[in-house]
């Protein structure tokens, strides 16, 4: 396989061949994979030592996949990010471009904190802890159709058993994330929806990914309501709508920030505190309208009043979930608790102890005057 932007990208090598590295010119040869970095091509054994092990790792998982299935490989610039597009991909520039300017907004909005203390998850098989944060390299694959998603979740469920049943429900969705192993995916077109902007699908598919690498597991809302956040920041709208099937009217595209407001707007009356029990309830595999709203409005709440402790709130919450997603065996063992969700009460009290004792109802009145937009 041949990883670049278009055919010509690599033409003076290919027919050149005498000017490649040795390694490159062997694999261009053997049709070795090859993944894309810094402009140029490079087998994945002998990409620079800086980038580190872990997009080595990305490439090696995906590389099989990709020679079989017609796809090349990409990082970005400092490895954090593998973009997988068609061979040939004619939207490549303008993905490359998206990942760059998705990457730089989340770092604005979410650093990872300086504090590192608690248990880091270097534990990593399943069942038995998580990755260390801020170290895999995201998968995201631009893919060119439905069938092409199901192909991948198929090897998905090859390389990962406990995905089996999933990755066949998961055929039936458009696009998905998962947190372990780090991989995103949505469609570069979908013709049979009416209501599809690709960029949107990137921002947000990428920016969950990103907040999984550096956060962990956190609650369902905050995950979405952070990549919504990104949506309308950088795409001015709403586009993409995870587990959604129902049809979609063009006028809710931008409308977020006026239903949002009309839930907890009040004339004259004290406004009412975040729904947070709502927010909690929203359960991972369903959409919920009015729990959608108010995930993005808690999230620009978050990130625009309480931006400096945010980061350091969702290190907390990681700390909490590892210490309670977990069963002891009775034999000097454990194991992860599938489907765990943090307590509503013990997510009140951590937002309580980082952003303030008023939090819920500074919210409720935040969202109720307008200012989430």
């Amino acid at each position: 396989m041949i990883v670049l932007s278009s055919l010509v990208a690599l033409c003076a090598i290919v027919s050149n061949p005498t000017t490649a590295a040795p390694a490159v010119r062997d694999a261009l040869e053997s049709a070795d994979s090859l993944v894309r970095w810094d402009g140029r091509p490079y087998v994945i054994d002998e990409l620079p030592e800086e980038l580190g092990e872990a997009p080595r790792q990305a490439a090696r998982s995906w590389a099989a996949w990709c020679d079989d299935n017609g796809y090349a490989m990409e990082l970005d610039e400092g490895g954090r990010v593998l973009l997988v597009t068609e061979n040939g991909s004619k939207k490549l520039t303008k993905a490359r471009g998206l990942v760059k300017k998705t990457s730089a907004h989340f770092d604005k909005i979410l650093p990872a904190p300086a504090e590192t203390e608690g248990h880091p998850g270097e534990v990593a098989e399943w069942g038995a802890g998580s990755s260390p944060l801020d170290h895999d390299t995201a998968v995201l694959f631009v893919l060119g159709d439905m069938k092409d998603q199901a192909k991948l979740l198929d090897e998905l469920a090859a390389q990962n058993d406990y995905l089996t049943g999933w990755a066949q429900s998961a055929k039936n969705l458009v696009g998905f994330v998962l947190e372990r192993p780090l991989v995103g995916a949505y469609l570069e077109s979908a013709p049979d929806l009416k209501e599809w902007r690709p960029e949107n699908e990137l921002v947000h598919r990428l920016t969950e990914l990103l907040f999984l690498r550096r956060f962990g597991r956190q609650p369902w809302w905050l995950q979405q309501g952070i990549a919504w956040q990104a949506e309308i920041e950088l795409e001015k709208g709403v586009y993409c709508f995870p587990y959604r099937s129902e049809f979609i009217y063009a006028v809710e595209h931008a409308a977020w920030p006026s239903n949002v407001k009309g839930l907890y707007y009040r004339k004259g009356k004290e406004s009412v505190p975040l729904d947070l029990q709502r927010l909690t309830d929203w359960n991972r595999s369903s959409y919920d309208a009015q729990a959608a709203w108010t995930a993005w409005g808690a999230a620009h709440f978050l990130i625009h009043e309480h931006g400096d402790s945010l980061p350091t709130f969702l290190r907390d919450l990681h700390r909490y979930r590892d210490e309670h997603d977990r069963v002891d065996n009775g034999d000097g063992t454990w194991q992860r608790v599938l489907g765990y969700e943090i307590p509503v009460d013990a997510l009140g009290e951590k937002m309580e102890l980082h952003f303030g004792a008023d939090v819920l109802a500074e919210a409720g009145t935040y969202l109720g005057k307008g200012k989430a937009k």
